[in-house]
């Protein structure tokens, strides 16, 4: 088990005390997060019945920091929104509205920064639908 586990109640504390709000591309973070820690669960009695077992134990430490890495890109992805003040997968539609407006329709002129924001759109959508697909959404 790594130092990095953060409790539901740790997560909701960091989120109220900051005034961010559980969005769908947060929520896209932690159906990841929960899935690893289910995963984890599964393996936890197999894990120390071979604890010298090194594979069984590799992946049974790295779906544990797998699932804190999703639940810190959950936050990143909150901050960010609530710093934008607009949610990724929610108002991506009024997002590509304004960019269209901006360039006159040629998103070929898109910046960097607009270009890094709609493919992390892209990727949250996907990821999203396949969770759907899946069954774990």
């Amino acid at each position: 088990m790594t130092s990095q586990y953060m409790s539901t109640q740790d997560f909701n504390e960091i989120m109220n005390s900051n005034g961010w709000h559980m969005s769908q591309a947060v929520k896209v973070y932690l159906v990841k997060a929960s899935h690893c820690f289910k995963r984890y669960q599964l393996m936890t009695k197999a894990a120390k019945a071979h604890p010298k077992n090194k594979v069984l134990q590799a992946e049974y430490r790295h779906l544990d920091e797998l699932r804190a890495s999703y639940v810190w890109d959950a936050l990143d992805t909150a901050e960010i929104e609530h710093l934008q003040q607009w949610r990724f997968l929610e108002d991506k539609g009024d997002f590509i509205q304004a960019m269209m407006l901006k360039y006159h329709g040629d998103l070929t002129k898109c910046t960097d920064e607009e270009k890094a924001k709609a493919d992390y759109i892209e990727a949250l959508e996907s990821a999203k639908q396949q969770e759907i697909r899946d069954g774990v959404r």
